[in-house]
């Protein structure tokens, strides 16, 4: 095609049998139907980050995948964020900006900055149903949901360690 195919579009397809192939060539078929791949978000990775510079700036990042290039003005309007602390105590929801990779495949979205509650906590990030392709069609048919883990106050959490060996320059 001279363009790409349609999102989660279904097509039938039927081969004339004195046409389209030579008379030796025979096929189990000449009719079948196949479906398009529709669209749909798949979480990449959550996490928690703070700023190296500034120890104080602390948000959640949330990156996401998408099968199709994702039109920003759907995904946005259906994204929403929650935050609670370790006792499910709702707090103020964090604001949020979404930026995209070149071809609209990968969205990050990234909190306002946090004020982390003292016992610890998560932001969850949901995307409802409906955020479609630019090139059409229906759109993410499930919601999407993602948490990013708060740490408390005075808590500690290691999550992967490694260890390396490191030379001078002359090799000891």
């Amino acid at each position: 095609p001279s363009s790409d195919w349609p999102v989660g579009t279904r097509y039938h397809v039927r081969f004339n049998r004195k046409f389209t192939f030579a008379q030796q060539a025979k096929l189990e078929a000449y009719e079948f139907d196949f479906d398009t791949t529709p669209f749909a978000l798949s979480v990449a990775s959550q996490e928690f980050y703070q700023d190296p510079i500034d120890p104080a700036l602390k948000k959640a990042v949330f990156t996401l995948n998408a099968t199709h290039p994702i039109d920003a003005g759907t995904f946005e309007s259906r994204v929403s964020l929650a935050m609670q602390d370790m006792v499910s105590q709702e707090l103020a929801a964090p604001g949020f900006v979404a930026s995209y990779d070149e071809k609209r495949l990968q969205i990050t979205v990234q909190t306002s900055a946090l004020t982390l509650p003292d016992n610890g906590g998560a932001v969850t990030l949901t995307v409802g149903e409906g955020a479609q392709s630019l090139l059409g069609g229906e759109g993410n048919a499930t919601p999407l949901s993602a948490v990013v883990s708060l740490p408390a106050r005075f808590s500690l959490a290691v999550s992967d360690a490694s260890a390396f060996i490191v030379d001078n320059a002359s090799g000891t």
